[in-house]
């Protein structure tokens, strides 16, 4: 989410945390599990997008030079998805871990369902 916040411009992009009653009642739409789920969704246009898939969904839409990102795609999806889950499991050995969790407040907040 961190990311999609600093590089999305334009707000293109809206957000729901899985605990709150919009993002259970999508994950219920969507026939997921409400108690437990870890993976990024985009849903575009009724369509539902996961992990690898979304997040290539979702820098093509931001700008340059995130959108160089799509040649991903020829990754076949397996392998992507795979990768995606490395990159998530060990995300915070990679990036960082940040002291406090991103609370929703001011702009950040019209970007919340």
């Amino acid at each position: 989410m961190r990311f999609v916040y600093r590089f999305d411009k334009k707000a293109r992009f809206k957000f729901a945390w899985v605990q709150e009653e919009k993002g259970q009642e999508i994950l219920q739409w969507l026939h997921l599990p409400t108690d437990e789920y870890k993976t990024i969704i985009l849903i575009e246009n009724g369509e539902a997008y996961y992990k690898s898939l979304a997040f290539l969904q979702i820098v093509r839409q931001l700008s340059f030079p995130w959108p160089i990102l799509i040649i991903g795609k020829v990754i076949p999806l397996r392998i992507r998805d795979w990768i995606y889950d490395r990159v998530a499991t060990h995300r915070y050995r990679l990036f960082g871990k940040k002291e406090h969790c991103l609370s929703p407040g001011g702009e950040l907040l019209k970007r919340f369902l």
